[in-house]
């Protein structure tokens, strides 16, 4: 899509889901030819860990969150700027959760079936079987919901 720096807005930094998540992002950054990405790791402070990327002297070509409510927390602060999502900044959620079709405009997530993933989270027995890897989130590389992305400007 000629993207050219993508930043990502992550968790606590001593979450162990957070580390997998770097990892990851890292590699597939690497693998697409990517410098390496810009990380601003945060707890609550979704707003202000995008405002800092967003006026940096090098602005991202797109942003992805660690969750859903730090991607729509983004909205505001792009249209303080202005930046007009997805036109001058694609933003891309994480969990596809309703909020990300409610708001406008929509924004990006990876598709994946909540239900089965919050179903997994637990055996009949009650006990908690959670894990960062694919083989426990149910997101397996799946399509992403692409709405009303454009690329970005060259």
């Amino acid at each position: 899509m000629g993207h050219r720096s993508i930043a990502r807005v992550a968790g606590l930094a001593r979450l162990a889901c957070t580390a997998v998540r770097d990892a990851a992002f890292d590699g597939a950054c690497h693998d697409a030819g990517l410098s390496r990405p810009t990380v601003v790791h945060t707890g609550e402070e979704g707003t202000r860990a995008t405002r800092k990327l967003l006026i940096a002297p090098e602005r991202p070509t797109a942003v992805v969150y660690d969750n859903d409510i730090m991607a729509v927390a983004a909205l505001p602060v792009t249209q303080e700027l202005p930046l007009a999502v997805p036109r001058d900044l694609p933003v891309v959620a994480r969990d596809d959760s309703p909020v990300t079709q409610v708001v406008r405009p929509q924004l990006t997530a990876p598709t994946r079936d909540i239900a089965a993933y919050g179903a997994r989270g637990r055996d009949p027995a009650g006990n908690d079987r959670r894990r960062c890897g694919r083989e426990r989130t149910g997101y397996s590389g799946a399509p992403r919901a692409a709405r009303q992305h454009l690329p970005p400007r060259r």
